[in-house]
């Protein structure tokens, strides 16, 4: 039976001297398959894991943001973190997936593939500007002979 995760973070970067807020908000998930069948052409482990991140950079408040007297100061918080209010979002996208064979006893070979794309979106000038900002892919192949068991 597959075995799934997923997993959602977000932080805030309050960087005062540059006058910038980050805010990173990553959704990601993983699935891992120990495949029971013994046979040299098939896989003995499949792995693929997929995550999304979406990084604000925003106008840094020119007055500081008023106490709250709400449960937990959510009012304010909610005022802080308004993603409507943005100079820069960055949106990064990564998919990877693994291949592990066990041909005989102290012979592996492992494959992978990995899918890296960032785009960006500036609102600072008048007309706003999208454009890719990184594509990478790897693919990687590993062969481990075991000489002694």
């Amino acid at each position: 039976m597959p075995q799934f995760t997923a997993r959602y973070s977000r932080s805030v970067i309050d960087s005062y001297e540059i006058e910038r807020l980050e805010d990173k908000e990553i959704l990601s998930g993983t699935m891992i398959y120990n495949n029971p069948l013994e046979f040299m052409l098939l896989p003995t482990n499949i792995s693929a894991e997929a995550r999304t991140a979406n990084s604000y950079y925003k106008v840094y408040p020119s007055v500081p943001v008023a106490r709250s007297y709400s449960f937990l100061g959510l009012d304010r918080i909610k005022e802080y973190l308004n993603i409507a209010q943005y100079r820069t979002l960055e949106r990064s996208n990564i998919f990877v997936v693994k291949f592990l064979f066990k041909f005989f006893h102290g012979v592996t070979f492992s494959s992978s593939y990995i899918i890296n794309s960032v785009r960006e979106k500036k609102n600072d000038f008048i007309r706003k500007i999208e454009f890719d900002k990184v594509l990478n892919q790897t693919v990687g192949i590993s062969l481990l002979v075991e000489l002694t068991s």
